[in-house]
């Protein structure tokens, strides 16, 4: 990153303002892909998450969290499972997710 500042403010003494943008905009999207490749293992690996309670002795704030929580994993298992059914329109999967991102924002605290 320091070198494509540097290329950019001292750009007019080494090349033409055009040549400098290339190289920069060539180098970011180097970079980029160079990430993209290297995360791809990570991006397709998350597919399942677990929701452990784990305490005996609960109040009954963190009995409703936790049954909240269960509601939202039932919620995006749904969503998925009809997609890949294909009773669901993407879009619509889509609406089902943003729904749950929406109560986890609400939820934040837990």
């Amino acid at each position: 990153m320091l070198a494509m500042l540097a290329m950019m403010l001292l750009g007019d003494a080494v090349a033409s303002p055009g040549t400098t943008l290339l190289v920069v905009a060539v180098a970011y999207a180097g970079v980029g892909l160079v990430l993209f490749v290297l995360t791809a293992g990570v991006r397709t690996g998350v597919g399942a998450m677990s929701l452990i309670l784990l305490a005996t002795d609960l109040g009954p704030r963190d009995r409703r969290s936790f049954a909240e929580w269960g509601v939202l994993v039932e919620l995006l298992m749904t969503a998925d499972r009809k997609l890949n059914a294909g009773t669901i329109a993407p879009a619509q999967h889509e609406a089902l997710w943003w729904q749950a991102y929406e109560c986890l924002g609400a939820h934040a605290h837990v």
